[in-house]
C-alpha cells in the first residue's frame, strides 16, 4: 500500500499509521523533505514503514494494489493515473472510513463557508442531548484513527472540503445525512470552473438512498452552478 502525502497535519499520518498497525505493506511518499516533515515522520516511526520523501517514484505507483491519496494531491496527478492504469485502487482517508465504519450514522457537512461552524455546533447539539457522538474529518482530526473507538449506534460528524469529497466519485459510499452550507467561487486554483467545483461537492449526496438525508438551502447558490442534488428517495 502507498500512502501519498503523509503531510504535517492528522489525516495523512492517522492513515498511515492504522494501516501500519492493522499489517499494511506500507510505502509512504511525500514531495516534501524528511526535514519539512520530521514531526510527522517521528509520530509514524520506522517500523513496518518504508519512506520515499522529497519525491515521488512512478514505479512505486505501478506496483501498488492500492493507494491513500492526500486530498492535496490533485486527481489528475501522473502518479494516480499510472497507478489506475497498472489496476491499483485510490482511495483517501474519507472512503476508508466510509467502507469501514458500519456502526455508525455518519453525517457529512460541507460548503464554501460555515462548514467547521456547522459541524461544530451540530456535534455540540448531539452531545447535549445525550447521543454518542464523534466529530472529525477537515479539521486535523483524523476519523479513521477513531474507527474502534466509535460505539454502535452513534452518530459522527465529518467536516468535509471539496477536495476530500473528490475521493467519492464513482464508489457508490455515501453519508446518510449530508449538510451543504452555501457554494461561492474559491477554491478556482484547482478547479477548471464553479461547474467542476459544484459537482466534487455533488459528491456528498450524489448517492443517497431512500431514507437519507440533505439540508441544502435555497438561496445558498447550489442552484446556479448544479443542475443535480440529492437521489429522489432522500429527504431534503
Amino acid at each position: 500500500m502507498v500512502v501519498m502525502g503523509l503531510g504535517v497535519q492528522s489525516g495523512g499520518l492517522g492513515v498511515a499509521t492504522f494501516m501500519r498497525d492493522h499489517g499494511a505493506d506500507l510505502l509512504v511518499t511525500d514531495l516534501r523533505s524528511e526535514s519539512q516533515l520530521a514531526t510527522s515522520v517521528s509520530a509514524l516511526g520506522s517500523d513496518g514503514v518504508r519512506f520515499v520523501l522529497g519525491r515521488h517514484e512512478l514505479d512505486d505507483f505501478r506496483h501498488a494494489e492500492i493507494v491513500v491519496r492526500n486530498p492535496a494531491v490533485r486527481g489528475d496527478s501522473p502518479y494516480l493515473r499510472a497507478a489506475r492504469d497498472a489496476g491499483a485502487y485510490i482511495e483517501m482517508e474519507f472512503t476508508l472510513f466510509l467502507r469501514w465504519c458500519r456502526q455508525a450514522h455518519v453525517i457529512g457537512v460541507t460548503g464554501t463557508r460555515g462548514k467547521t461552524t456547522t459541524a461544530t455546533a451540530l456535534h455540540a447539539m448531539l452531545v447535549a442531548g445525550g447521543a454518542q457522538a464523534l466529530l472529525a474529518g477537515n479539521m486535523r482530526v483524523s476519523a479513521l484513527a477513531q474507527l474502534y473507538e466509535i460505539e454502535p449506534g452513534s452518530t459522527v460528524v465529518l467536516e468535509l472540503s471539496s477536495a476530500q469529497l473528490e475521493g467519492l466519485a464513482g464508489t457508490g459510499l455515501r453519508t446518510r445525512g449530508a449538510i451543504i452550507t452555501n457554494l461561492m467561487a474559491d477554491h478556482l486554483d484547482r478547479y477548471d470552473d464553479m461547474r467542476a467545483y459544484a459537482e466534487a461537492k455533488l459528491s456528498l449526496v450524489a448517492d443517497q438512498r431512500a431514507g437519507d438525508w440533505a439540508v441544502i438551502p435555497e438561496g445558498g447558490g447550489w442552484a446556479d452552478w448544479s443542475g443535480g442534488g440529492p437521489h429522489e428517495g432522500a429527504e431534503t
